[in-house]
């Protein structure tokens, strides 16, 4: 089982099994140099992160009385932990509505919004939000990368993808077509060659 440390959670490395469908990864995780902490959108009290010993994501990231399953998002230096449970199904990684999420980082801040501290092409936040037929999304790129835009549900499966390809320095605009969608919770992903990017989108009808 992993060793505890009063300063950074845990000492030792954890075998990680992506469990969602982000850009799926396995492999060992470096605790070290990391803290972990639990934060609640709806109480906004940040805990302590329960985790178990195992080899599945079921045994390795199911915390005492919280539900499951749970979903990995792997950001440049920064782990998030997202509970899917029954009871809680949103996932929020925002700090709006319902959603519980477990984050692994770097010592120093890390803000919510910006996932990964590192990468300089940044994903804008949809326009509008509240969408009705369609919205809007920039992606600003400080260097050549290849790019991955998508919009994924609130359990983090692909939607649609927007865009795949090379993209070279620059503003680029998307529009995404939002009447054909049902109304709910979405995310904008972008995955370049310098971390990812996450936002929001609203859909109403």
């Amino acid at each position: 089982a992993p060793s505890t440390s009063t300063e950074f959670g845990f000492e030792n490395n954890l075998f990680v099994t992506e469990s969602g469908s982000f850009a799926p990864q396995t492999g060992i995780f470096e605790f070290t140099g990391y803290k972990v902490s639990r934060f609640d959108h709806i109480t906004g009290a940040k805990s302590d992160f329960v985790v178990n010993s195992g080899s599945t994501p079921e045994e390795l990231f199911v915390p005492e009385k919280m539900n499951k399953p749970v979903s990995t998002i792997f950001m440049g230096d920064t782990l998030l932990i997202v509970d899917l449970g029954v009871l809680e199904p949103g996932l929020n990684i925002f700090g709006s509505g319902t959603g519980k999420v477990w984050m692994v980082i770097r010592s120093g801040p890390i803000g919510i919004n910006d996932l990964s501290a590192e990468n300089k092409n940044q994903l804008s936040q949809p326009m509008p939000s509240p969408a009705n037929t369609e919205a809007t999304v920039n992606l600003y790129m400080d260097s050549p990368s290849e790019v991955t835009l998508a919009l994924l549900d609130e359990y983090g499966r692909i939607v649609k993808n927007l865009y795949n390809g090379k993209l070279g320095v620059g503003t680029y605009t998307h529009i995404i077509p939002t009447s054909g969608l049902a109304s709910g919770i979405y995310m904008v992903r972008s995955i370049t060659e310098k971390g990812s990017s996450m936002r929001k989108l609203v859909v109403v009808h």
